[in-house]
């Protein structure tokens, strides 16, 4: 019997024979007497347990031949773990995902999807499934025949991992499954060579439906990570539409490549007995974290198909997009940072559960409602569900650019939020209710600035500007409803306020220091529906511009 394709037994030039008779068990005392004989290459003999079945080696090279020849081609690690190939399509798919692996080793971009897309080939209901795969090129050994040895898996050396894409998913019914795609290159033998590994494990018991949703949320996340891989940009999740809330309840995902540092980090999950889902990002220094609150059905039905026209969340949007390229952060554009923030709070929105599936129920906040007060406050409010959103760009605290002035920190930070209470009405529907939507944002940004006419700040010579702005504002809507679903009354208080300084120093001295405030409060009273949804037409929280100068 043959050694496995992955332990290949090398002989040197130098050696004759190495000769074990068929049918003879490898004791530990032979094996070390191989290991001898076969000085230059131990390593091809170490993971050779002592006890394999009975096989017979009888090689010789001619002194005449070469000992090395130069050789490229493709080593495979044979799969381990639970696998089970059942139903029509299966072997040829499982080969796919193989031939996935090996496509990837040549692949100058690493792209997981083409492995990920043949994950139900497997049909692993638990336990776990590796398999890897090294093209090389280079310097092998040859036969006694002059043919070039196929080097095996484990003869390299020094790899570097190049990036990985690692994913840890949780289903409805607790079941955990992590996957994890890794390349590496390096070089060992005289071979430099290109692997890839992919390993699943499972803890539970999947069904077909559960692996079906994992695979379709794996290539989709695959796919929204090409960015990234290609160092072309952020990540971008746009909604996420295969996330299947029926079977998953939530995901880790990781990402890195040649820098460590400029990794990317996201997290979901829905927690029922809290009644809420978050969204975690982390990338190039900017972080968000949105969490939306699942109790609120005051929101409009169809939530999904309706966020393109609600004028409330354009409006948030639209703050994201004008904080966010107000800042001049190092390393990332202005335009990325604005992407991969207006990416997340949209696709935070888009997970939410469709409200239409559970239209007619009463609203679990502090009181319940009927169907009709219920439509007459979502006529009114926003038509979103109450959220907390932060962004940040490097981080909640900054960094101190100045060593001669700490004091002056560089960072970018946005806190947004909604939140919607209802008193009276208690059940069943017995008199009538008030209903209060409070939203409001706050944005700080700080940062320096090079002087007119000069390309960057130059703290040397004490040549740079330092702006800061800090602007707030808030938008409180309250609805009196009478028990038969019509508005006894209504108002609307707007609120908003902006600080910002600009100081210019050159060569140290301070030249200029200018400061800068503006208030605006607004108050509506009402018993006129039309009037307040004309109002939540045209008074929308976020409509003011951030700021021109710093933009």
């Amino acid at each position: 019997m043959k050694l496995p394709a992955i332990n290949p037994l090398y002989i040197p030039s130098n050696s004759t024979s190495v000769s074990v008779s068929e049918g003879q068990k490898i004791s530990a005392d032979k094996m070390e007497e191989i290991r001898k004989t076969v000085v230059d290459d131990q390593s091809a003999l170490s993971d050779v347990p002592a006890d394999i079945t009975p096989f017979t080696v009888e090689l010789s090279i001619p002194e005449s031949k070469p000992s090395y020849v130069q050789h490229q081609g493709v080593v495979r690690y044979t799969p381990g773990g639970q696998l089970e190939r059942e139903g029509k399509g299966s072997e040829w798919r499982l080969d796919a995902l193989a031939h996935g692996l090996d496509y990837q080793n040549s692949n100058r971009t690493f792209s997981p999807g083409s492995i990920l897309s043949n994950l139900t080939a497997l049909n692993v209901s638990s336990g776990s499934y590796y398999d890897a795969s090294r093209s090389y090129v280079g310097s092998v050994r040859v036969d006694e025949a002059g043919q070039p040895i196929k080097p095996g898996f484990n003869s390299f050396s020094d790899a570097n991992t190049t990036a990985t894409f690692s994913l840890d998913i949780e289903t409805r019914d607790g079941d955990k499954v992590s996957i994890e795609i890794e390349t590496e290159e390096g070089f060992g033998n005289f071979l430099r060579f290109n692997g890839t590994s992919f390993s699943l494990d499972i803890d539970g018991e999947l069904d077909e439906d559960e692996l079906e949703a994992i695979q379709a949320l794996a290539v989709e996340l695959s796919n929204a990570s090409g960015a990234f891989y290609n160092g072309r940009g952020m990540v971008q999740l746009n909604g996420l539409q295969s996330f299947d809330r029926e079977e998953l309840a939530g995901f880790d995902l990781a990402l890195n490549g040649e820098l460590p540092s400029k990794g990317a980090t996201f997290h979901f999950d829905i927690d029922e007995q809290s009644g809420e889902q978050t969204l975690e990002a982390s990338q190039m220094g900017l972080k968000y974290n949105i969490t939306l609150e699942l109790n609120n059905r005051l929101v409009s039905e169809n939530v999904h198909q309706d966020l393109d026209s609600n004028e409330q969340f354009l409006a948030y949007l639209k703050t994201i997009d004008s904080a966010s390229r107000a800042y001049k952060a190092a390393g990332v554009s202005p335009r990325d940072i604005a992407t991969f923030f207006k990416d997340g709070f949209s696709t935070a929105f888009q997970l939410y559960p469709d409200s239409s599936q559970e239209a007619g129920e009463p609203s679990p906040l502090e009181g319940n409602v009927s169907p009709q007060q219920a439509a007459l406050a979502q006529s009114a409010l926003s038509g979103l569900a109450d959220f907390q959103a932060d962004f940040f760009a490097v981080g909640r605290d900054g960094i101190s650019p100045n060593p001669e002035k700490p004091s002056e920190r560089s960072f970018m930070s946005l806190e947004m939020e909604q939140e919607t209470k209802i008193r009276g009405s208690h059940a069943p529907y017995g008199g009538p209710v008030k209903v209060e939507q409070y939203s409001h944002y706050e944005a700080d940004i700080r940062q320096h600035k090079p002087l007119p006419g000069l390309e960057q700040v130059d703290f040397e010579n004490k040549n740079y500007q330092y702006e800061t702005l800090k602007q707030q504002e808030t938008l409180v809507r309250s609805l009196d409803i009478d028990k038969e679903g019509r508005l006894d009354s209504g108002s609307v208080a707007h609120t908003y306020d902006k600080v910002e300084t600009e100081k210019e120093y050159r060569e140290g001295r301070l030249e200029k220091d200018l400061m800068s405030k503006e208030q605006q409060a607004t108050l509506l009273a009402s018993t006129d529906l039309e009037a307040l949804q004309q109002d939540k037409v045209n008074r929308q929280l976020g409509m003011y511009k951030i700021i021109d100068s710093l933009s």
